[in-house]
């Protein structure tokens, strides 16, 4: 009886452990060929000592954060190109980069400027999607966009660059955020992490992305359950005395049975809505292009 008890407790400590457990979460550049990829792809913007200083910042970000990176400048070469070209540029060129002949999504960012229409995108990939998060509750995404519009308004585009590398660097060492998850606009696929690696599936798992107020609850929920139980058992486990003949609770006298009956007039029915809960206080958005996946964000200065 104890070892079944004990059992029991067991399982509900794993069960929350699993729900309220975290875990450092890291990226990766598995392709070593795809580093010398790494770096600024320029349309005759920067100057070439502009353009070394630019490479160096590049690579040594890329090693800091452990992810590809690259920064793609479309010039003369994007008059008259709408933005969602632009997107569509910028996917070819980091598969093309960093995920050739593979359909692994690499941890990744990449920053282009079309000058001609003064247009950012920052696209993300794998991890990148998780430290770059561009979901309703952490929009870190839109948040660097904006801290690039200053510097582009007022022509320090090296500035810029810069500020788009700090940002890589300054948003890893937060981590991912809570919660954080995103789903496929195209095949309804999630992304999250989970053991410390990047997960697809068709849905999030149970608890993934709630706040702890809900955990709390529901293991107070899963606690009483099991106390419940264990007394259910234990009390089972005693002989119970023999009941009394049924005979005994009879009146020997005369008895007199009345029948009384309720007739309802009329019936009342009351709807509740059922409001449903998403995890993260909203996810991100990604898409698929050339059978990976990619996050990203955009905007105009």
């Amino acid at each position: 009886m104890k070892h079944r008890i004990a059992a029991l407790f067991a399982a509900a400590a794993m069960l929350l452990t699993a729900l309220v457990m975290t875990v450092p979460v890291s990226a990766e550049r598995v392709l070593e060929d795809c580093l010398a990829n790494i770096g600024l792809y320029d349309d005759g913007l920067f100057t070439p000592a502009q353009q070394n200083e630019l490479n160096t910042l590049i690579r040594k970000t890329s090693d800091t954060i452990d992810m590809y990176v690259g920064v793609m400048i479309l010039n003369q070469s994007g008059v008259n190109v709408s933005d969602e070209e632009v997107i569509s540029r910028a996917r070819t060129k980091y598969i093309q980069m960093f995920e050739p002949s593979t359909e692994q999504d690499t941890d990744g960012a990449m920053l282009v400027l079309n000058m001609s229409s003064h247009f950012i995108h920052i696209l993300t990939s794998g991890m990148g999607q998780m430290y770059y998060y561009n979901g309703s509750s952490d929009d870190r995404g839109g948040q660097m966009v904006e801290n690039l519009k200053s510097y582009l308004r007022s022509n320090d585009n090296v500035g810029a660059v810069k500020r788009f590398l700090s940002d890589l660097e300054s948003y890893y060492k937060k981590g991912v955020p809570d919660g954080a998850y995103t789903k496929n606009e195209h095949n309804g696929e999630y992304l999250y992490v989970q053991d410390g690696k990047l997960v697809k599936g068709d849905s999030l798992p149970f608890g993934y992305g709630k706040s702890m107020g809900v955990l709390v609850t529901v293991s107070l929920i899963v606690g009483a359950l099991v106390a419940l139980i264990a007394f259910v058992i234990i009390k089972s486990s005693y002989n119970l005395k023999k009941a009394l003949n049924p005979s005994n609770y009879i009146s020997q006298k005369e008895t007199n049975i009345y029948e009384n009956n309720d007739v309802f007039l009329r019936t009342h029915t009351t709807k509740v809505k059922i409001e449903s809960e998403s995890g993260g206080g909203g996810g991100g958005s990604s898409s698929s292009f050339g059978g990976h996946s990619f996050g990203g964000s955009s905007g105009h200065w």
